[in-house]
């Protein structure tokens, strides 16, 4: 109960908070669950003020749970702190039940009865804690349940898990927040009275942080300590020699000491000192340290050297007392040095975790194992490789992974082991393709399929064959991909492999898709089998394709609700590798569909990720970056990412958009010819990528003179042959107004244009307006809307945005080539840029062009001209 923060500080300084908290307790009593998070500073008083409202509404059942600082947290460690567990609550908990079903679990004894759920040191959590806070959040509409959740606010680091889980918990419709403050001079004066403390004194060496004042009036009145470390081992030095040394003991054991560690701390008299001294909390039966605080100065006082001895001591008696905590038991060995006990506690440690799922907390574990494996056998080496890079896999850490791959193929090609080579060479392959090394991964599958091959139908082969089976999909050889798909699922249908038949199923899907042969079959029974089977990799990567053919087809509104159940599924099952794809996918329908500004909140929120996949980037990326061409806004760097990454992943289905991204900004900046090649690039691409992308491009075609293949799939039919009402109608039926309106723009029809340049001016595409507008001037049209850029007009001299760009490079120096290799464009649209900026400046040349942006302020900062 509490996580051992104390002072009773005065009610004043919290009766705003308390109030608060039982308001929120009086409407969850109502079946208006609430959700609050308490923030403050290590020693603030959360607990205290918990405690205090305990004592307020004593008709509540109350659930104490905390989360441990260990090296690794133990998954779910809140909910094994829970007393009294009973029912079907304590079976689940008991039995290492599926996640989903002990969320299930806890939401309904919830909602049994009037309950407060208090979760302290949420800073510690391990990812399935806060998945299961996600998870309840989300669902508290008629729950009488008060879910409080207690954390550090200081040290938090802007992109730290439980900063970015706590934006996601904010936005939640029964989420409330409540931070603590530190005292105020008036409230630690009223803790000094009668102490002998100069309370301002008190009050600038504490900062009024409640924990450390306590900690100080603890202390003699004269030769006050220097910092709270120094208040904690005042204290200590009022007990003897043994209880100094069951303090530290007590410190490396943890936050709780079970009775089964009493001996390790010493005599029972050296427990009744620090219990007597205010250390430790002996109610109830085991010990607790009243203070983390103070656990960690103890801790932290004691010399490294004296340290693995009192780890190696607890170790043993965790092990004597039969103790299967193999988070706990992998912490200690790591501590005192005992490899063989790491070796054997870590690798368990990390099954469990991944079983939860908390998949980074798996590789943790790994890692550590795999720290400790330098003198074990080398297939022990090689399997615990294997397994963090698969680990690493899971949520997106795809160097990480490739490493493992590395290490463990060095291993088994010593040992001749030709079949898990193979194994690894499969994963490996899918860590390459993730870095975007195309042909590294092509290679890869083909050196897994020939090293297994020989062994005839065994699992290695399926898993190989279904392997070469999808990178022949990604190149775009469909046919050999089908193929070699069906064998590959019947096979592992045949002995049994549910996540390798999965994963067939899906790339046949997808290669029947390309074919534009039906292709939702295979793909429904792909997720269905993995679902069934509980294979969350193979789940995901379903999900995730599922969403990619409907989107690629522009069936919207099924798309969404496939991925709506998708990332709700990878979310609780800590997939984020498959969970950032959909996200991605997201954003590319929000584009699609005309919500450009959702669309571009969302993929600046996603593109900030610290770990992000280059694949995982991609639609966002692209997508982004259109709207903003499409907008006149600069997009250069992200086409350039765009591009390097599709490059290097070579794969048709992630060149076809990165060219099409190039081919339209140069398109709208004037230059055709560029756009042209572009296109051309694209059109290679789409012949290996099915029929939707063929449309697509051959729009593209006749919008620039170029020859376009005959194309049957409506509404590119429809567009193509210039039947522009029905290519429209379609467009807008399939909610993709951007389409519509270059329907109208390729029409070139009058009625056509003006209609094309209002669509395009409500959806805020200025660029596409501008184009239009210039359609609109060449086939000599009268009256045709000024509605120029914001931007140019505001700009003193009238240049456009790309105007001011070339005008910025050169005054940077760079030459035309260089402006147009930066730009994306060709050099002789360059040419006419910089021929407009001259006659706009009034100036012959490019040097008295750099003397007039000066004279007129129009370089930005930073160009560092200015």
């Amino acid at each position: 109960m509490g996580s051992g923060e104390n002072p009773k500080v005065p009610l004043a300084e919290r009766s705003l908070q308390l109030r608060s908290l039982g308001d929120y307790a009086a409407e969850a009593r109502q079946r208006n669950g609430r959700f609050v998070l308490i923030s403050g500073e290590a020693g603030i008083g959360k607990s205290s003020l918990l405690e205090e409202l305990e004592q307020a509404v004593p008709d509540a059942r109350w659930w104490w749970g905390a989360c441990d600082g260990l090296f690794t947290p133990r998954p779910l460690g809140p909910v094994h702190d829970i007393e009294p567990l009973t029912g079907l609550l304590a079976d689940l908990t008991g039995d290492a039940a599926p996640r989903e079903r002990l969320f299930q679990g806890i939401l309904a004894e919830l909602a049994a009865e009037f309950t407060v759920l208090v979760v302290e040191d949420v800073h510690w959590a391990d990812e399935a804690t806060l998945d299961l806070l996600r998870f309840l959040t989300r669902r508290l509409r008629d729950v009488p349940a008060l879910v409080v959740a207690t954390y550090r606010d200081d040290g938090l680091a802007a992109r730290d898990p439980l900063t970015l889980a706590l934006g996601e918990l904010s936005n939640q419709r029964a989420a409330r927040r409540i931070t603590l403050p530190p005292l105020t001079p008036a409230a630690v004066a009223l803790l000094c009275e009668g102490t002998g403390h100069v309370a301002a004194e008190v009050h600038h060496l504490t900062g009024g942080n409640p924990f450390f004042v306590s900690e100080v009036l603890r202390g003699p009145a004269h030769g006050l300590p220097g910092t709270v470390r120094d208040a904690v081992l005042a204290r200590l030095a009022t007990v003897s020699d043994h209880g100094r040394h069951a303090a530290r003991v007590a410190a490396l054991v943890g936050l709780r000491i079970e009775p089964a560690l009493f001996p390790v701390l010493g005599p029972p008299a050296a427990i009744d000192e620090l219990i007597g001294c205010g250390l430790l909390d002996g109610d109830g039966p085991e010990l607790r340290w009243r203070h983390e605080i103070a656990r960690r100065a103890v801790e932290q006082a004691m010399p490294a050297h004296h340290q693995p001895p009192v780890h190696r001591a607890i170790l043993q008696a965790l092990l004597d007392a039969g103790s299967v905590d193999h988070v706990r038991l992998a912490h200690h060995a790591a501590s005192c040095g005992e490899a063989f006990a790491v070796l054997t506690h870590a690798p368990l440690a990390a099954e469990l975790a991944a079983a939860v799922p908390s998949h980074r907390e798996a590789l943790a574990h790994y890692r550590l194992a795999l720290d400790f494996a330098v003198g074990a056998a080398p297939e022990v080496r090689a399997g615990l490789a294997d397994a963090a890079a698969e680990q690493a896999a899971l949520v997106d850490q795809w160097e990480e992974s490739a490493a493992h791959c590395r290490t463990a193929l060095e291993v088994w090609h010593a040992l001749g082991d030709s079949l898990r080579e193979g194994d690894t060479l499969c994963r490996l392959s899918r860590a390459l393709w993730h870095l975007c090394d195309g042909r590294g991964s092509m290679g890869s599958s083909r050196s897994a399929l020939a090293l297994v091959e020989p062994y005839g139908d065994s699992p290695q082969f399926a898993r190989s064959a279904t392997n070469m089976a999808g990178a022949y999909l990604l190149d775009g050889q469909n046919l050999p991909a089908l193929s070699l798909a069906e064998k590959a699922a019947d096979l592992a249908a045949r002995l049994g492999l549910p996540d390798v038949r999965s994963d067939a199923l899906r790339i046949e899907a997808g290669a029947l898709r390309a074919q534009g042969r039906p292709w939702e079959g295979p793909m429904r029974q792909a997720l269905h089998v993995a679902l069934d089977a509980g294979h969350p990799r193979q789940a995901g990567g379903a999900y995730t394709a599922w969403v990619d053919g409907l989107a690629d087809q522009f069936r919207f509104a099924e798309a969404e609700t496939v991925l709506a159940e998708g990332l709700a599924y990878c979310e609780q099952r800590d997939v984020p590798t498959y969970a950032n794809g959909l996200v991605g996918e997201r954003v590319r329908i929000l584009e699609m569909t005309g919500h450009w500004d959702e669309a571009v909140a969302l993929a600046r929120r996603h593109l900030a990720k610290v770990t992000l996949s280059f694949p995982n980037r991609l639609h966002a990326t692209v997508s982004l970056a259109r709207i903003l061409v499409r907008r006149g806004e600069d997009a250069a760097d992200l086409a350039l990412e765009a591009s390097r990454a599709a490059d290097g992943i070579g794969d048709p289905q992630w060149r076809l958009p990165a060219q099409l991204l190039l081919a339209e900004h140069a398109w709208l900046a004037g230059d055709d010819d560029t756009a042209a090649e572009h296109v051309r690039r694209a059109s290679y691409a789409a012949l290996r990528f099915g029929p939707t992308s063929q449309g697509l491009v051959a729009t593209w075609q006749r919008r620039l003179g170029l020859p376009h293949p005959e194309v049957s799939l409506e509404p590119w039919a429809s567009w193509l042959r210039g039947d522009t009402s029905a290519a429209v109608a379609a467009f807008e039926s399939l909610g993709s107004p951007y389409a519509a309106a270059a329907v109208l723009l390729d029409s070139a029809t009058e009625t056509g244009l003006r209609e094309a340049l209002a669509r395009f001016e409500a959806l805020g595409a200025r660029a596409a307006a501008d184009r239009t507008r210039q359609r609109m001037r060449e086939a000599g049209l009268r009256a045709v809307p000024l509605g120029g850029r914001a931007t140019t007009r505001a700009h003193p001299l009238g240049l456009t945005r790309r105007e001011q760009e070339i005008l910025e490079r050169l005054c940077g120096g760079a030459t035309n080539d260089e402006i147009a290799q930066q730009l994306f464009i060709s050099v002789r649209t360059v040419d006419h840029h910089v021929s407009a900026v001259l006659a706009k400046l009034g100036v012959a040349n490019r040097r008295e062009a750099v003397a007039a942006a000066h004279r007129h302020g129009l370089l930005t900062a930073e160009t560092g001209e200015t």
